[in-house]
């Protein structure tokens, strides 16, 4: 028995069908290319401003122990002190009493910080950056 031919408006139908059919899953498989993209977009922009806050921190923090000082305040005497200081306004970024350095030059008092970046979404491939800074300020009890 012979396949009997369709009529030209049921081929019609039929390719629509085949089109429908060939359509399915595309937004699936775009969102698979796409979402990958976006989210490392979106984690390296969180990286990037976790790493801005820490410079931003750590230049406070060293500004603000030079300044402890250069003034001679009662809590920041001698290096230690100031270190301990320093240690204290960056307790959120977790630096220690080591990151910083008391130095005595012409200036009057510097202080000197390194600190280690390493970036949270790049699983370490990206490395680590050193954030670095230095503040020197006069010493007020001295007279020039």
């Amino acid at each position: 028995m012979m396949p009997v031919p369709l009529h030209p408006l049921g081929r019609l139908l039929q390719r629509e069908t085949i089109l429908k059919l060939g359509q399915r899953g595309v937004a699936a498989i775009e969102l698979a290319f796409a979402l990958p993209v976006y989210l490392a977009l979106l984690f390296g922009i969180m990286d990037m401003g976790w790493l801005f806050y820490k410079q931003v921190t750590l230049d406070r923090a060293t500004l603000m122990a030079a300044r402890c000082g250069a003034v001679r305040q009662a809590s920041c005497l001698n290096a230690n002190d100031i270190k301990t200081y320093a240690r204290v306004q960056s307790a959120d970024i977790n630096t220690d009493a080591s990151s910083f350095t008391i130095t005595n030059p012409s200036c009057g008092v510097k202080v000197e910080s390194n600190l280690a970046h390493d970036f949270l979404f790049a699983n370490g491939s990206l490395g680590s950056i050193t954030l670095r800074s230095s503040a020197c300020m006069a010493r007020t009890d001295i007279s020039p």
